[in-house]
């Protein structure tokens, strides 16, 4: 049972959460694009990077801080392979419901076994380990996904230069 705690622990610390959406619209992609507050690592199809905050998407362009020595930029939409975003909130709320599963499932388990043990007869062993599992597991959660996030690329479509 541990082995397979320690398995899923270390699965969720390493992959998160992540969502690929196609944008395909300016107005969706600035929304989408948290009105531009976010903190963007843009990857260009040259290989070139840029780290960006106060993202604007406009018709064939987009327009961005650089991080690096606060330069205002401006690329053309069909330079740009994909933009990446982390979202902490996200990440947390996520990790809450995903750690407080798996550690109280892991304590539905232990206290199946438990009664099981003592004839069938309900303990109350099962509910209270059950609880805390939960509990000490949405804990875990919280701050494994607050720390990674929820991570989402955004790429445009071929033909949404002139969206």
């Amino acid at each position: 049972m541990r082995i397979i705690f320690c398995l899923c622990l270390i699965c969720f610390l390493v992959l998160g959460c992540a969502s690929t959406v196609e944008l395909n619209s300016t107005n969706e992609a600035n929304t989408r694009i948290h009105g531009g507050s976010a903190i963007a690592h843009l990857q260009l199809k040259s290989g070139k990077e840029y780290v960006g905050r106060d993202v604007q998407v406009e018709n064939d362009s987009i327009q961005f801080i650089n991080t690096q020595n606060e330069d205002i930029l401006r690329l053309s939409k069909q330079d740009i392979k994909f933009i990446k975003i982390n979202d902490h909130t996200l990440g947390l709320v996520e990790g809450f419901f995903i750690g407080g599963t798996i550690l109280g499932a892991s304590g539905y388990i232990m206290g199946s076994k438990e009664d099981t043990e003592k004839g069938g007869v309900n303990t109350g062993f099962r509910t209270g380990i059950t609880t805390i599992g939960a509990g000490i597991g949405g804990v875990i959660g919280i701050v494994i996904g607050g720390l990674s996030g929820h991570h989402y690329t955004y790429i445009f479509p071929k033909d949404s230069v002139q969206n």
